[in-house]
């Protein structure tokens, strides 16, 4: 990455009046957690060229990162009037607005993702957009993360009480057993299986539920638990936890580290629970 800046800043004394190598080197920046000098290099880059709107939603997405919240929406704005398709625009406003309780518009600009294309090759029914339910049979399509998985699956049994005759779900492979546990589900696939077909009316992202389903903040459903792990690995946890916490007392878990694999993992992850040896 040192190379990388290099490069960069010999860019930019060649050519200081191309607006692009000053936006690809504020994302550079921003990669590295250079912050300010990121966003020294976006504001270069809009004196250059105001009209990219790429730069716009780069500023404003490390504007909502760092929790600037009025300057990240202004920009995320500025991006969409010049480019109303920008996907990346509208997932970075969906994020802040949905963080911020304004669910309306936060669900809407989520649907501009399109990160789910390459799984629905595979199915030949139609996408739900909000049709009525009544009798109809639907498959509900993972996306994302697992933990995005656990949170919306909840919306298979608000789909059944819309009126869904049958919703199976299509899941990441390691999730079927827990997700069977979901009031009102009919089968669970896994992504590699072979067997999922057309057989349904209609076919929906699971994080899209929110948004044809009218979700607000005074509405998330909320009946709890909604799911429920299997038998045998609670009785193997119990053991394992007896094993090795056997002190009485409260015992609490906690989550350290996630799939490395995810794009954004070093944001949410510690490198070593020696961190925490303070604590």
């Amino acid at each position: 990455m040192s190379e990388a800046v290099r490069h960069y800043e010999l860019a930019i004394e060649l050519q200081p009046g191309n607006a692009r190598i000053h936006l690809n080197f504020g994302a550079t920046l921003a990669e590295l957690k250079f912050f300010h000098a990121a966003e020294a290099a976006y504001l270069r880059a809009l004196q250059v060229d105001p009209t990219l709107p790429g730069t716009w939603c780069n500023l404003g997405a490390l504007q909502a990162q760092n929790f600037r919240d009025e300057d990240a929406e202004t920009n995320l704005r500025k991006a969409l009037a010049l480019d109303p398709e920008h996907v990346s625009a509208h997932y970075a406003l969906a994020c802040l607005l949905l963080r911020k309780g304004q669910y309306r518009e936060g669900w809407y600009h989520l649907e501009f993702r399109n990160w789910y294309h390459p799984a629905k090759e595979r199915l030949r029914c139609s996408r739900w957009r909000g049709e009525a339910l009544r009798d109809r049979s639907v498959l509900v399509m993972c996306e994302a993360g697992f933990a995005d998985m656990i949170q919306f699956c909840r919306y298979v049994t608000v789909l059944r009480e819309q009126g869904a005759a049958h919703v199976d779900v299509l899941s990441h492979p390691d999730m079927k057993a827990l997700l069977q546990s979901l009031d009102g589900v009919g089968d669970v696939f896994g992504m590699n299986d072979d067997n999922v077909g057309s057989d349904w009316d209609y076919w929906v992202p699971v994080m899209s539920l929110p948004h044809y389903l009218g979700t607000r903040v005074d509405n998330i459903p909320v009946t709890l638990p909604y799911l429920q792990a299997p038998a045998d690995k609670l009785a193997f946890w119990r053991q394992e936890i007896d094993r090795l916490a056997p002190r009485p007392g409260l015992r609490v878990g906690l989550a350290w580290r996630g799939n490395p694999a995810f794009e954004n993992d070093a944001q949410r992850s510690l490198p070593s629970l020696k961190l925490l040896e303070l604590l």
